[in-house]
């Protein structure tokens, strides 16, 4: 909980922050010592650095941290598919898998045609399949964490093309990324299917040139920051998430997706804005208890906070 980690007294520095398991009898873990001279049975997690400021403006809710957000970006002919990190940290997809049933390519196991396995923010890899054959009339692109490919959990997104009902396609719309029935129409030979960066639909989809690790086209150019504020209206949150939201630009729509801190995704919805602030309700009451990350997202533009699930 927020009251149990403060670091207004701590001046400004750098802290380091651990999470520790132990049976009676541990030693060093009194304030003062060091974490190296802890004696006992104890296991210690990986820790977390915190940057403390004392000078400045407080940080909005409104930020760019948060876990990474791994994609499907583009489906390109010659058996490539592209992957873009959206979200606010680097992260390793080396053990993350593809999948267009019955076939199934592990990252690390594939060519990099452009990019690198870590994945930094914003940034894109195009990998060259190796058992997967894209047929660009009618498949269906699944990206996973591990190899429980009928797992909702284990699924982080989702496409398919041509027609429905694809062999994956039920196991997106457990885990809320896909809509049953619908579906991307199939694209040339020669083409592209790329992703808009916006929402879960097949409207989010579209044919284009292939553009191998660069941005789709869909935007000429990219802002600096996003297009989009948010703020939490209160925080810890029950049942009710309430957010602000406003623009300082004509969007036609927003997608509103909730990870959980392993970069799942729980919750995802999409809402018109305009530039005036306006609130927006999502029902959280299903969602278990813990720590989820909240972004907002209009084309590549992303901006995220923080709630605590009560």
């Amino acid at each position: 909980t927020f009251s149990a980690v403060d670091f207004d007294g701590a001046g400004a520095g750098t802290c380091i922050v651990w999470h520790l398991s132990f049976e009676d009898g541990l030693m060093g873990a009194e304030m003062g010592m060091n974490a190296d001279d802890l004696q006992g049975c104890f296991s210690l997690s990986n820790p977390i650095t915190v940057i403390r400021n004392t000078e400045g403006e407080a940080c909005s809710s409104g930020t760019t941290d948060g876990p990474a957000v791994v994609v499907v970006n583009e489906i390109i002919a010659g058996d490539r598919v592209e992957l873009k990190n959206i979200g606010g940290e680097a992260i390793d997809i080396s053990s993350y898998w593809l999948c267009d049933f019955p076939a199934y390519d592990r990252i690390n196991n594939l060519t990099v045609e452009c990019g690198n396995l870590i994945l930094e923010p914003g940034a894109t890899i195009t990998v060259i399949t190796d058992n997967i054959s894209i047929d660009s009339s009618d498949g269906e692109m699944g990206l996973y964490t591990t190899n429980s490919f009928s797992s909702s959990a284990a699924i982080l997104d989702y496409v398919e093309w041509g027609s429905t009902n694809h062999g994956r396609s039920n196991v997106a719309i457990d885990a809320n990324i896909w809509t049953i029935g619908d579906f991307v129409p199939g694209f040339a030979g020669d083409k592209s299917l790329s992703y808009d960066g916006e929402g879960n639909e097949s409207g989010d989809w579209a044919e284009t040139d292939a553009t191998a690790c660069q941005e789709n086209g869909f935007r000429s150019s990219l802002p600096a920051t996003s297009l989009v504020s948010v703020e939490t209206m209160q925080n810890p949150v029950l049942d009710q998430l309430v957010l602000k939201v406003s623009t300082s630009a004509e969007l036609d729509r927003v997608t509103i997706d909730i990870r959980n801190i392993y970069g799942t995704m729980v919750k995802s919805t999409e809402m018109v804005i305009s530039a005036e602030d306006q609130l927006h309700s999502i029902n959280i009451s299903d969602v278990s208890s813990g720590l989820y990350y909240v972004s907002v997202r209009e084309a590549y533009g992303l901006i995220q906070s923080t709630i605590v699930k009560l």
